[in-house]
């Protein structure tokens, strides 16, 4: 059972129904390329890296940032995290102090240098006048206790000589 040859009429039949088709297509698609190359030529579609897109879960973003001679919390890391610095070399007298948590921790709803790392920074060196306390707060905004953990490994490389961490209060914010 051999077809018989396709006549040529109807083969020009086949290939107008096609490239008609194919035309149909990229007409639909032509003003959403159009709308998309717009915006690129307007820097519309740039890409912010002052934002953290995962809200603190992006293991390629650092808690903090060297600067110089001091360590920074990083940009990407804010709003979500304080302003915090402390010298990049730990003194020789220095005690060092990681707080970690939610917004407790961070000073939520006021400053950071009202939150309990600052007043445990106040008391200890009170108590202990011949040491350097740094009190670093690395309280989250609405962080749940699974987001400290990714944290802890950065500062573990900071030399802590104690680690707080006050939480449990934000679990049921996320899954």
């Amino acid at each position: 059972m051999n077809n018989p040859p396709e006549e040529p009429a109807a083969k020009a039949q086949r290939r107008t129904r096609t490239s008609f088709k194919v035309l149909a297509v990229a007409l639909a698609f032509a003003p959403f390329i159009a709308f998309e190359l717009g915006l690129r030529a307007f820097g519309v579609a740039e890409n912010n890296d002052s934002s953290d897109p995962f809200a603190g879960f992006g293991s390629n973003i650092p808690v903090f940032e060297r600067d110089g001679e001091l360590w920074r919390t990083s940009a990407k890391r804010m709003p979500f995290l304080p302003a915090q610095t402390f010298p990049a070399d730990k003194p020789q007298n220095g005690f060092r102090v990681f707080c970690f948590g939610g917004s407790t921790v961070h000073g939520r709803p006021y400053e950071a240098a009202t939150a309990f790392p600052r007043w445990l920074e106040l008391e200890l060196s009170a108590t202990h006048p011949d040491r350097n306390i740094e009190a670093i707060n690395c309280g989250g905004v609405s962080y749940a206790s699974y987001r400290i953990v990714p944290m802890l490994r950065e500062i573990l490389d900071h030399s802590p000589d104690l680690i707080v961490v006050a939480t449990g209060h934000n679990e049921f914010l996320e899954d």
